[in-house]
C-alpha cells in the first residue's frame, strides 16, 4: 500500500496531468494511431489540389497542342487545292482532327481528338468546342494508319447536331469527299452536301475513309482545362459567346484567311 506522501504525490500529478512513474523516453511511448492517421490525412488533403493543379495544366498543353496541329491542318488542306477554300467560304462550321488513328485485327476503330468551330453569319469564327471523334468496324481487317481529317459542314443545324451528346454520322445526312474536283461556287444551297471530308496521310490523300457510324463526343475535361471549372455550354462557345480563347486565335485566323469571307475576332 501507498504511504500517504506517494498518494498525495500521485493525486498531484493526476491533476497536473503528469505521468506518476516520471518523464518517459521519448522511444518509451509509442505514437497513436490518431496521431498518424491525422497526418496523413491533413497531408494528402493538401496535396489534391495541387495534384489536381498539375492534372489541368497537363491537359491545358494538349489542348494547345491540338490547337496548334489543327491550324497546320486547315494550312496543308486548303494550300493543297481550291476545293477546301471554296468549301470554307460557304460552310456554317468545321471540324478538324489533326491526326485520326486507325487500328484493325479482325475488329478495327479510329479515334482522334480535334476541334469543332462555327462559322457565324458567313463572317465570325468562334472559340472552338474540343471533341473526340470515333469509330469502329468489323471484318478481315490489319493494319495500323494515321491521317488527317477536316470536315466541313454546310448546314448549321449538323454543326450543332455534332456537339449534342452521343451525335452519330448516319446514312440521314449526304457526304461528298472534298478532293474530287467538286466546285463548290457553281453548286447551289439545296445542291450541296451536308458533309465535305477532306483525309490525307502524310503521302497523300487517304481513300479509305467512311463517315457513317462516326461518333463525335465533347471533350468536357478539355474544355474546363481552357475555359475554366464553370466552362461555358458549347452552345455558347460556338453561337453566342465572343471569342476569347487566345490559344485558338491562330486557327481561326488561318480558317478566316483560307475562306476568303470568314475573319477571326
Amino acid at each position: 500500500m501507498n504511504s500517504t506522501p506517494q498518494r498525495a504525490a500521485d493525486e498531484h500529478c493526476a491533476q497536473a496531468g503528469e505521468d506518476p512513474q516520471g518523464p518517459q523516453p521519448a522511444t518509451g511511448r509509442p505514437i497513436g494511431r490518431r496521431v498518424i492517421l491525422g497526418a496523413t490525412l491533413g497531408s494528402a488533403a493538401l496535396m489534391i489540389p495541387a495534384t489536381r493543379q498539375t492534372a489541368f495544366a497537363a491537359t491545358a498543353r494538349e489542348a494547345q497542342a491540338t490547337l496548334d496541329k489543327a491550324t497546320t491542318t486547315v494550312r496543308r488542306f486548303t494550300s493543297a487545292g481550291t476545293s477546301a477554300r471554296q468549301a470554307l467560304s460557304r460552310c456554317a462550321g468545321v471540324l478538324v482532327v489533326p491526326r485520326v488513328t486507325r487500328v484493325g485485327l479482325m475488329v478495327g476503330g479510329e479515334y482522334g481528338d480535334g476541334v469543332v468551330l462555327a462559322r457565324r453569319n458567313g463572317r465570325v469564327w468562334s472559340d472552338p468546342v474540343f471533341v473526340r471523334q470515333a469509330s469502329a468496324s468489323y471484318g478481315l481487317q490489319a493494319g495500323f494508319k494515321q491521317y488527317a481529317l477536316m470536315l466541313v459542314v454546310m448546314r448549321e443545324s449538323v454543326v450543332r447536331a455534332m456537339v449534342t451528346t452521343g451525335f452519330e454520322f448516319g446514312s440521314h445526312m449526304s457526304y461528298a469527299a472534298g478532293e474530287q474536283g467538286a466546285q463548290f461556287e457553281g453548286l447551289s444551297t439545296t445542291q450541296l452536301a451536308d458533309v465535305y471530308y477532306f483525309a490525307r496521310t502524310e503521302t497523300g490523300l487517304f481513300g479509305g475513309f467512311s463517315l457513317e457510324g462516326s461518333t463525335v463526343q465533347v471533350n468536357e475535361e478539355t474544355a474546363r482545362a481552357v475555359y475554366g471549372a464553370a466552362a461555358p455550354p458549347t452552345e455558347a462557345i460556338l453561337f453566342h459567346r465572343a471569342p476569347s480563347a487566345a490559344g485558338a486565335r491562330a486557327l481561326r485566323t488561318a480558317l478566316a484567311g483560307s475562306g476568303g469571307t470568314g475573319r477571326p475576332a
